[in-house]
């Protein structure tokens, strides 16, 4: 009975967090700085958020919910580093996913480590060859680096599954 209500304890935080989460705005990408969002009540949130997320993993060390919220919340706060380690623990503790990959892609562009996010970004579409944050992140960092016939390709799949998320869905390539 003890542990049955330690996870609806630990659910139940989890969800709180998830909510102050999402009114806390949207994660921005990397290097933006949102001047639509009231900072100082996105960061009492996300402080909120945190607290919760914490009390729910030490109820439940191995949750993979928790552990991929406060992964979300990391980035938000542009701790690469810590939202990293949380989406390792993720797909430790889940099975692994195109999301959770794509997510470390993400995480790795941040932190400029384009390897490291083209290898995150390959498993995604590995796993899930319609992946558009994937299609996405792979197409930014070709086009960072003067590829630009990849970074077309990139874009012009992701284009045909939802046009309406692609960042850059059309590029024209002078030769």
């Amino acid at each position: 009975m003890g542990a049955q209500s330690e996870e609806l304890q630990a659910q139940q935080l989890i969800s709180e967090a998830d909510v102050l989460l999402e009114s806390s705005a949207a994660a921005p990408q990397p290097f933006e700085q949102r001047e639509d969002v009231d900072q100082g009540t996105a960061r009492g949130n996300r402080k909120q958020a945190e607290a919760k997320l914490r009390s729910a993993l030490t109820l439940r060390p191995n949750s993979a919910a928790a552990h991929r919220s406060l992964a979300t919340l990391q980035y938000q706060n542009r701790k690469y580093d810590d939202s990293l380690l949380e989406i390792k623990r993720v797909v430790a503790l889940d099975r692994p996913s195109a999301d959770s990959y794509a997510f470390a892609g993400l995480l790795y562009s941040a932190k400029q480590e384009f390897g490291a996010a083209l290898t995150a970004y390959d498993q995604a579409l590995a796993m899930d060859a319609r992946n558009v944050e994937a299609l996405n992140g792979e197409g930014a960092i070709y086009l960072l680096h003067g590829k630009y016939g990849e970074a077309q390709k990139s874009f012009e799949r992701a284009a045909k599954l939802t046009p309406k998320t692609v960042y850059l869905s059309s590029i024209s390539v002078s030769s």
